[in-house]
């Protein structure tokens, strides 16, 4: 069996640094980061082209199902992309909520980042939400947990750093570090080239 860092190497390079990448290789490489990073054993996530046009979403088994962590806690974590040899990466819509229980629209989350390719009226297409306690009453009679503050899209790797070192879940791999940084670095490196391309 390969060590962690080779596979991920492997996993990037299949994804990002030939013209080999598939929707099923995209999932297995954000399956291995979670995996080794903060998901708790027997988690898995799946893909679904249901569209066969290349659209695909990866989530839990069941859509929007929650993800148990291994402090006990949960991530709501949903991605809906484009990927194929014509196609570079695109992710038009994300979902990664940290939260207390497995409910599917849960009232308990922490933090949520939210992203979609669309516009809306109402709110950035992409935004932080903070379930918390809001000491500005005089500001607005929102709570703060329904205000959106907008934000870059966040990368799954920043996440996962995000909940290692802020919420202190204990990652499942010592590796953790330099597989994120790996990963993360292998897709920069994949969209500054894609750019390229297109010019």
């Amino acid at each position: 069996m390969a060590k962690p860092f080779d596979a991920v190497k492997q996993l990037c390079k299949d994804l990002f640094e030939s013209d080999k990448g598939t929707p099923e290789g995209f999932s297995q490489l954000l399956q291995y980061l979670l995996s080794s990073t903060v998901l708790a054993p027997g988690q898995s996530l799946t893909w679904d082209d249901n569209d066969g046009e290349g659209n695909a979403y990866i989530s839990s088994r069941l859509r929007d199902k929650v993800f148990q962590l291994n402090n006990g806690q949960f991530l709501k974590f949903f991605m809906h992309f484009r990927f194929d040899r014509k196609t570079p990466l695109t992710i038009p819509k994300s979902c990664f909520q940290y939260q207390l229980d497995k409910q599917r629209h849960s009232k308990q989350f922490v933090f949520r980042y939210d992203y979609s390719v669309l516009s809306y009226a109402n709110h950035p297409p992409a935004h932080l939400q903070i379930n918390g306690k809001f000491n500005h009453a005089s500001i607005t009679n929102k709570q703060l947990s329904s205000i959106r503050f907008p934000v870059n899209r966040p990368s799954i790797e920043s996440m996962l750093r995000f909940l290692i070192n802020d919420f202190e879940l204990k990652p499942n791999n010592s590796q953790w570090a330099q597989l994120l940084t790996y990963s993360e670095d292998a897709f920069h490196r994949y969209q500054a080239k894609k750019r390229l391309e297109e010019k």
